[in-house]
Order: C-alpha cells, then structure tokens, then sequence
C-alpha cells in the first residue's frame, strides 16, 4: 500500500476548545484522511520541525487567528502549497477592519477556500480569482416518524454574535 503524503491542518483552537474550527478541522482531518496522513496543528504548535517538512501542503482555518503559523509556513516553506479557509469573522469583521495578519494570509496563500457564495464578493479583487466555494455538507437523516406536517421541529446550534447574523434563523422559521 503506498504512503499517503503527509499534510499539516492548521486550527486556532484545540479539541478542548470543542468550537466551530475545531469541529470543521475535524472533519475534515477524516475526510482527508483516506487520501493524506492528515497532521492537525493547534494553536502554538510548530507548522516547521519533527518532520513537517515532508508535507505536501499545509491548511489554514481562519486567516487571522492563524496567521502565526501561515507566516512560519511561507518563510520556511516558500514553494510549498498554502491553502486557507476563510471564516465568517475573516470576511465579514477582519477584512473589513483591515486587521493585518487576515489581509497578509489572504495575499500569500496560494489558495482560498470559502464556504458561501457570497465570500469572494468580500475580498479585494486579486483574492477572488483564487477562491473556491466549497459547500459544507452533512450526511442525510432518516425522517421523524413522530413529526407533525403543520409544525416545524428544530434544533438552532451555532456560536451566534454579530457577524453571523442570528437573525437569519429566525427569519427562515417565520418563512
């Protein structure tokens, strides 16, 4: 059986955090596995040492919080690949505030990968052209037997502030 490359996942938050990156790094740490000996990095960990060279990309999640790694990464590995997940915080508060670090990985990653259509509407043009929208997605339920047709049963789990629009919840129930 060939080796699988080895590939760095870099999330602001550990397991312990049990948030949205965190989750979503998860994820995608075991969607990537059949393909990639998928590393996840932490926040303070080293993207560079131990053998991290060896990998053949390395995955940011959120521009700004990990920005330390991103800029470690482009210094010791210029030519390697640079893939970063914009969040909700990146484009809708960071980029507009003009933080530093989120505009600084935006420019020098290679890739950008957001996760609404709307996203790239948020970047300066330059970052357009190398973002893709990639849906997330969640396996299919079995329906409810016991679900009522003239009542509407659901479960709203998310870290709700500001720039994710709470709102839209409660507009979509009223619809």
């Amino acid at each position: 059986m060939p080796r699988r490359p080895p590939l760095l996942l870099v999330t602001p938050y550990a397991a312990d955090a049990n948030n949205g990156n965190w989750r979503t790094a998860a994820r995608w740490a075991r969607l990537l596995a059949p393909r990639y000996d998928v590393r996840l990095q932490g926040p303070g960990d080293p993207v560079v040492g131990s053998g991290r060279e060896q990998a053949v990309a390395l995955i940011a999640l959120h521009a700004r919080r990990s920005g330390p790694a991103i800029r470690a990464w482009k210094r010791s590995r210029p030519d390697a690949a640079l893939l970063v997940a914009l969040t909700g915080t990146d484009l809708y508060k960071d980029m507009p505030a003009g933080d530093t670090d989120a505009v600084e990985s935006i420019a020098v990653a290679d890739r950008l990968i957001a996760l609404q259509d709307d996203a790239p509407t948020h970047l300066p043009p330059a970052a357009r052209a190398k973002t893709d929208v990639v849906f997330q997605s969640a396996r299919t339920l079995k329906p409810w037997p016991g679900k009522q047709d003239d009542r509407l049963h659901c479960l709203l789990v998310a870290h709700l502030r500001e720039e994710k629009d709470p709102r839209t919840a409660l507009a979509a129930w009223r619809a």
